[in-house]
C-alpha cells in the first residue's frame, strides 16, 4: 500500500542552484574549425574564447582562466606541445583539463601529448567533444 500525501505533508522543494556558465578556449590554426567549434560551444551555452596559435592561446590563458583547453598540435608559432608544456610545468595552470584534438596520429605518441586529460584525432564529432569536455569540468 502505498501512502498518499497532502499538500501539507510534501517535502520541502531544493532550490535550484544557478548552472554556472562554463568557459572554452580554443586553440586552433584552421580558421573553418575554430568556427565550427566555436558555434558548437556556444550552442552549448559555454563562453568561448578562441586562439589562432600557441602564442595567442598562452596570452589568452595569462588574461583568463577557461574550464578546459582544445588544444591542436600543429600550430604556427608555439605548438600545441610546447603549450601543454608550459601549462603542466607553471603552477596556476597546471590542473587545467587539456583536450588535444590533432589531425596528426603520429604526434599522440609524443611524451608531452600523454599529458593532456584526452586526446583525440581528427575527424571527430563536435558533439562528442562537448560532451567530453563537459565530462572533465565536471570532474573539477
Amino acid at each position: 500500500m502505498s501512502a498518499v500525501l497532502s499538500p501539507m505533508q510534501e517535502q520541502p522543494v531544493k532550490p535550484v542552484q544557478e548552472k554556472r556558465v562554463c568557459k572554452v578556449l580554443i586553440a586552433e590554426d584552421n580558421p573553418d574549425l575554430r568556427n565550427i567549434f566555436s558555434r558548437v560551444f556556444a550552442h552549448y551555452r559555454f563562453q568561448v574564447e578562441v586562439a589562432q596559435n600557441g602564442m595567442e592561446a598562452l596570452d589568452q590563458l595569462a588574461h583568463n582562466s577557461p574550464d578546459v583547453l582544445i588544444l591542436d598540435i600543429n600550430m604556427p608559432q608555439l605548438n600545441g606541445l610546447e603549450v601543454l608544456s608550459y601549462i603542466r610545468r607553471t603552477p596556476y595552470l597546471r590542473t587545467l583539463k587539456v583536450i588535444i584534438v590533432t589531425g596528426n596520429s603520429v604526434a599522440v605518441d609524443h611524451p608531452e601529448a600523454q599529458q593532456a586529460d584526452l586526446l583525440l584525432i581528427k575527424p571527430i564529432s563536435v558533439t562528442e567533444l562537448v560532451t567530453m569536455a563537459q565530462r572533465l569540468i565536471e570532474t573539477l
